[in-house]
């Protein structure tokens, strides 16, 4: 079941991406990500963003994360992705074996600052559903990002995200997801036609 809807939800995204007119304003990105369950008070008696920024004792670090971004109106964007990783550790603790990571997440987006703007900051809030080694937890997703734009057509961005799930499941604990991607603006890099870049704000 989960295969099928992974499979369905991939197919889904591709068509989005790949149907769009030349006036859409689509953003395509891949890139790393970090999970870490030690803020989340998994392993830590010191409560919330405890060790916040603690990557080499807490962070798994692996990918790959691929998203598509689109423009819906005024500052607001909606935003499909879905983020792969091996996990080495849970809060404290290292593990033995590595789990397998699936994150599927679906947020909208509000952007801060005018479109013309290369630095490009923005809030959003979503939900998902991750899977953990063989359990799975669905998501409510809030969080920051930030994209940085080298020229027209490409970009790198940076976004932190706080998945939270239901207090009873321990198997699918709350965590942030961390990513770091490189991101491109599928009609800038056909040329500016339409709305060109001008329109998607993530």
């Amino acid at each position: 079941m989960k295969k099928s809807f992974l499979v369905i939800f991939l197919l889904s995204l591709c068509l989005q991406l790949f149907s769009q007119s030349k006036n859409d304003k689509w953003i395509f990105g891949v890139g790393i990500t970090a999970v870490d369950f030690y803020p989340t008070k998994v392993g830590n008696s010191d409560g919330m963003f405890s060790e916040f920024a603690n990557a080499k004792d807490h962070w798994s670090i692996a990918g790959p994360r691929i998203h598509g971004a689109t423009h819906i109106a005024g500052k607001f964007s909606v935003d499909f992705g879905l983020s792969f990783n091996s996990i080495n550790k849970v809060g404290d603790q290292k593990l033995t074996k590595n789990l397998k990571y699936i994150g599927i997440d679906v947020s909208g987006q509000y952007a801060f600052l005018p479109v013309d703007d290369k630095i490009q900051p923005y809030a959003f809030v979503g939900a998902g559903y991750t899977v953990l080694d063989k359990n799975g937890a669905a998501t409510f997703n809030a969080g920051l990002g930030s994209t940085f734009w080298i020229n027209e057509s490409v970009g790198v961005n940076f976004q932190g995200m706080y998945k939270h799930t239901s207090d009873t499941n321990q198997s699918v604990p709350a965590h942030f997801l961390y990513s770091a991607t490189l991101v491109m603006r599928i009609s800038g890099l056909l040329g500016r036609r339409g709305h060109g870049g001008k329109g998607c704000f993530y």
